[in-house]
């Protein structure tokens, strides 16, 4: 009944209202993207709202298919913060949407949904009336294609999107001017991930101890150094670590052992995406840049151990990305906390020159049109 009753409001143009709940980090969050772009173009005229967490929010502020997005901290503790953000929820949902989408299997967004009486639920949350699995036999973002499918929404191009915010773009290429690269110079970034070794204080190029899954995606330090220096040898430009404020001090030391002097481009979360928008070429282990450069179309190699690479890889056409992985048989044996040691820097180094020669000068090459076209203010 709730599907028929949805398509014949989809077809007489009664889904006017639109909310996407979110609370990923940055590359959940680029996966969104395509269910956005289908829903604009199935509804040109219809208001289409985001609210997400604050660290993802610099992803998709600028999408030029959304009218708004909430930051919200779902997470918090600080009853302060609660207090605030439950106001920020009450002004969402002031007034009752048509259609709410919940874009992770969270029951709770479920339940906030239904609290305030949207007509029609979706999403990848179990009690949905529009039930989407998150499957991880194949790439995440084809949950996100087949939830649009779903709802009459498909776009016509499957690709990420990341839009990159002019004051942004401006301030890095005040940076990058400042630092002798110029707007149209070839640069080179490396994005080592390291942030979880700065929140724990270990030692600069220290391998870390993974407490936690997501920690064995982390490649030592000193293999990202002798990465930087190798690559300036061969290409003889300018290198760049890329990496927030807060990880500054394990980008120097790379920087320190790499002896090429690469510069540091430690920025805000919110100028990070503009940052890779302008490299020419990224070398990056399973992370949030790497999905912002796929989206931007940067070439990039990225380096994958104990993680899928089926379902979280860079989702770009292929000539733009080179994913190196151990060997299945160390994938099936190795201790996940070692498989990333099994990487050695001469196979990443080979791969990386390799891709560099195909496409690293590729981006430079494309037309203005390729660019995305950020939301005005």
């Amino acid at each position: 009944m709730a599907e028929s009753d949805y398509t014949k409001d989809l077809n007489e143009g009664r889904i006017r209202r639109v909310v996407l709940l979110g609370d990923g980090r940055i590359g959940d969050t680029t996966f969104y993207t395509p269910l956005i772009r289908g829903l604009r173009e199935r509804l040109p005229h219809a208001e289409i709202v985001m609210v997400t967490n604050s660290y993802s929010t610099p992803v998709v502020k600028h999408n030029p298919h959304l009218n708004r997005v909430w930051s919200v901290a779902f997470k918090t503790r600080n009853p302060l913060t609660c207090w605030s953000h439950r106001k920020i929820l009450s002004e969402v949902f002031a007034e009752r949407f048509d259609l709410g989408i919940v874009l992770n299997r969270k029951p709770r967004l479920l339940a906030l949904l239904r609290k305030h009486r949207c007509r029609f639920t979706a999403g990848h949350a179990e009690g949905c009336e529009f039930y989407v699995p998150i499957r991880q036999d194949r790439h995440r973002i084809e949950s996100e294609l087949e939830l649009a499918r779903v709802l009459g929404c498909a776009p016509r191009e499957p690709w990420p999107e990341v839009a990159v915010a002019p004051e942004a773009a401006r301030e890095v290429g005040a940076f990058l001017t400042a630092h002798g690269v110029g707007p149209d110079a070839p640069l080179i970034g490396i994005h080592p991930g390291c942030n979880y070794a700065v929140r724990r204080r270990r030692r600069p190029l220290e391998r870390l101890p993974r407490r936690r899954p997501r920690h064995r995606k982390l490649w030592p330090g000193e293999r990202f150094a002798e990465v930087a220096r190798r690559m300036h040898e061969h290409t003889r430009l300018p290198i760049i670590l890329t990496g927030l404020e807060q990880e500054r001090p394990i980008l120097e030391a790379i920087a320190a052992a790499s002896g090429v002097e690469p510069l540091l481009g430690c920025f805000r979360p919110e100028t990070l995406p503009a940052l890779v928008a302008r490299l020419s070429f990224l070398i990056c282990i399973d992370s949030g840049p790497m999905h912002i450069a796929a989206a931007r179309r940067v070439p990039l190699v990225a380096l994958f151990g104990p993680t899928s690479s089926l379902h979280f890889g860079p989702y770009a056409p292929e000539k733009w990305v080179c994913v190196i992985r151990p060997p299945e048989s160390v994938l099936r044996s190795a201790d996940p906390e070692e498989v990333m040691n099994y990487l050695t820097v001469e196979a990443v180094i080979e791969k990386v020159i390799a891709h560099w020669e195909r496409v690293g000068t590729l981006k430079h090459l494309r037309s203005s049109s390729d660019e995305i076209q950020p939301r005005e203010p």
